[in-house]
């Protein structure tokens, strides 16, 4: 049976040289689930560098207070509320040895990058705590029906107070043009890049393209509306998401960007004989998936009444 990617797999993260050891103590790693699809020659390009956006914020894990790895990206939709993707908080990260922070103003979200501008008054670093700060949609159930209501809420336990900040303004209604995806996620098949946000140019197409699309791997299942597709370009080659860019924004920009959605998954190239380890690359003949936010404006606005949609 097809199986979909979550992109943000502890798998990948765990396997980073800087906290291997930690997929030996949490006893993680399981083989990684690949789907059937086209292969082509086209190089996978995960988007152009880019520098710190006023809107985006990584999701970084540390163990036992050691810098891990960027999980997730995510936008803020309020000074002290983030928006992001359920699938970024799989029970391995409740584990006590596990702390969370949220990290805003900077490019380079590597430990020394981190530790150097901790007291940067354009940098924010937050704390938050699993327990009492997410809020992940109650319908949200995973893979098992291709992760419908992959979406939460993370409430920082205090501000953003860079003057840089934009909060993010969410979509009521489609938007085609100008729209692009940042995030954090892995620059090839095996390595994150917390060394640069990256950036990547977007196609939105229709759910019935989306359906027709994915149609093999979803078993006929349509799409619904509450989840959007999209493929992607960077430095003029076919792109994809990865690991790491989960919950990032889909967004119109400009000079007040619109958020349209919120990376969701996508899916494998098809098995490969001898891959490397942690091998994971996702297929950019596919459409890529995002929560829909306009459909979830309701669950938004209750939990941030302050979120302004547009």
């Amino acid at each position: 049976m097809s199986r979909v990617l979550i992109l943000a797999l502890l798998i990948g993260i765990f396997s980073s040289s800087a906290v291997a050891k930690i997929s030996r103590l949490f006893n993680t790693v399981s083989t990684l689930p690949q789907l059937i699809g086209p292969v082509g020659e086209d190089r996978i390009t995960l988007g152009e560098p880019t520098t710190a956006q006023p809107f985006a914020g990584a999701l970084v894990f540390y163990v036992n207070g050691k810098y891990g790895d960027p999980f997730c990206t995510s936008s803020l939709i309020a000074p002290d509320r983030v928006l992001t993707a359920a699938h970024c908080f799989p029970p391995i990260m409740y584990h006590p040895k596990i702390q969370l922070k949220f990290v805003y103003g900077l490019s380079d979200i590597r430990e020394a990058s981190i530790e150097e501008n901790k007291n940067n008054p354009n940098v924010s670093i937050i704390t938050f705590d699993i327990d009492e700060d997410v809020e992940i949609h109650d319908d949200y159930k995973g893979e098992s029906n291709f992760f419908l209501d992959d979406i939460a809420i993370i409430e920082l336990p205090t501000p953003v107070t860079a003057p840089g900040l934009k909060v993010m303004r969410l979509a009521k209604t489609e938007i085609l043009d100008n729209v692009h995806d940042v995030g954090w996620g892995k620059m090839n098949c095996t390595h994150a890049s917390p060394d640069t946000l990256r950036k990547a140019e977007a196609n939105v197409i229709s759910q019935a393209e989306c359906t027709e699309r994915l149609n093999g791997v979803r078993g006929g299942i349509p799409v619904p509306d509450s989840q959007i597709c999209s493929f992607f370009k960077a430095m003029g080659e076919l792109a994809a998401v990865s690991s790491g860019d989960s919950g990032g924004p889909l967004y119109q920009d400009g000079t007040d960007p619109i958020q349209i959605g919120v990376l969701s998954h996508g899916y494998f190239y098809p098995k490969i004989k001898d891959p490397p380890k942690n091998w994971a690359c996702i297929n950019p003949y596919f459409p890529q998936v995002f929560v829909r936010v306009s459909y979830y404006q309701d669950w938004i606005q209750k939990i941030v009444p302050s979120a302004q949609f547009v």
